[in-house]
């Protein structure tokens, strides 16, 4: 296809990029400071993972709650989650100080760490996504033998615990994900620092994977020339609606107990991109699915879909990067820029190939 080439250069200009970080380090080729340690690929990491919450998402809806409708949607939600998590460790790796040391948290147990959590949790996770993706595979190679009739037997049987076990896993890692802010009042502004960070963390990617779900469904339909059921894109769009009406009220309950709900008045940059978040991420998407017309149709559930990612990037973003009172400006270096665009464009290229080559849909 006409992008995929365009893709593909910007693959090639991340992985040179990613070559000069290592070549000559973090501080050479990066924006990152002392001061400023964390920045876009970190804020890159938050976004993957919480858009790979459709993976969980979904597999609860059906395997869970026994909404055996959205069976079908499944799969391509669990190849997101897959693809999000691949994506989240490149990041890492490049991210990393050391990262010949990642394996440190596997044999050197700190357990009073986040960081240590977070770590076993992605692994634990992405090796249960591995195990949900498996029969995919095995369809694919069509194999006939005894020991691979045996392994999808046992793979089925295995399939209920597989499943609650990823869900936990991915509940724990999604909140923890904001817990590590939780040491960072003084330098955070009050507009995203909150005690309640790690709840509205696991709240805003549960409307973020569903909204995922229904754009990845209508992109591949259309890219492959199927259907979409919009039925059920329709109905898990009044999920969204319910979450995001949950996470809003959650969001300004917490302002207002703090003690700042006036600070977003202010005219200053944070308050501006407070609204950029919330009236993108919130505010339109709820207004286009509750309106009787515009949920009805799938243009309308499909632009409050993208309304509601670009509000939680934005959220993941402001909390990473914008939210820091440090008297400092962080802006990310072209290197940093080519890595994140490259590693995008590579999950994109996996998901169409894997979506056209094996029994996703």
């Amino acid at each position: 296809m006409k992008w995929e080439i365009p893709a593909w250069i910007l693959v090639v200009i991340g992985i040179i990029a990613a070559g000069l970080r290592f070549v000559y380090g973090l501080g050479a080729t990066t924006a990152l400071t002392n001061f400023f340690p964390w920045g876009i690929w970190i804020g890159f990491d938050f976004i993957c993972i919480g858009l790979a919450a459709a993976g969980f998402t979904i597999a609860a809806i059906v395997h869970i709650f026994k909404l055996k409708r959205f069976e079908s949607i499944v799969r391509p939600s669990i190849l997101v989650a897959f693809i999000g998590y691949i994506i989240v460790v490149f990041f890492l790796i490049v991210d990393l100080g050391l990262p010949l040391s990642a394996w440190h948290p596997l044999v050197m147990w700190n357990p009073h760490s986040v960081m240590f959590e977070i770590t076993w949790c992605i692994l634990l996770y992405s090796s249960i996504l591995i195990l949900e993706l498996l029969p995919v595979l095995l369809e694919k190679l069509d194999l006939k033998n005894r020991l691979s009739g045996l392994l999808s037997a046992f793979l089925k049987f295995c399939s209920p615990a597989i499943v609650v076990t990823g869900v936990i896993l991915s509940t724990l890692h999604q909140s923890s994900f904001g817990s590590l802010y939780l040491i960072m009042p003084s330098k955070m502004s009050a507009l995203w620092y909150s005690n309640i960070i790690p709840v509205l963390f696991y709240i805003s990617c549960l409307a973020a994977g569903l909204a995922m779900s229904i754009v990845t469904q209508i992109a591949a339909a259309r890219q492959m020339g199927h259907k979409v059921n919009f039925k059920l894109l329709e109905e898990l769009s009044s999920y969204i609606v319910v979450i995001l009406a949950v996470y809003g009220t959650v969001r300004f309950q917490d302002l207002i107990a703090r003690g700042v709900l006036m600070t977003i008045f202010s005219l200053s940059f944070q308050p501006l991109m407070f609204w950029a978040e919330i009236i993108i991420g919130i505010v339109i998407p709820m207004i286009l699915l509750i309106n009787t017309t515009t949920r009805h149709m799938e243009s309308g559930v499909h632009l409050a879909s993208w309304c509601v990612l670009g509000g939680f990037m934005l959220n993941r973003i402001n909390t990473t990067i914008i939210a820091f009172n440090i008297g400092m400006i962080y802006i990310p270096s072209l290197i940093e820029i080519a890595v994140v665009v490259g590693l995008v464009a590579a999950g994109f290229l996996a998901y169409s190939y894997i979506s056209k080559n094996f029994n996703i849909f």
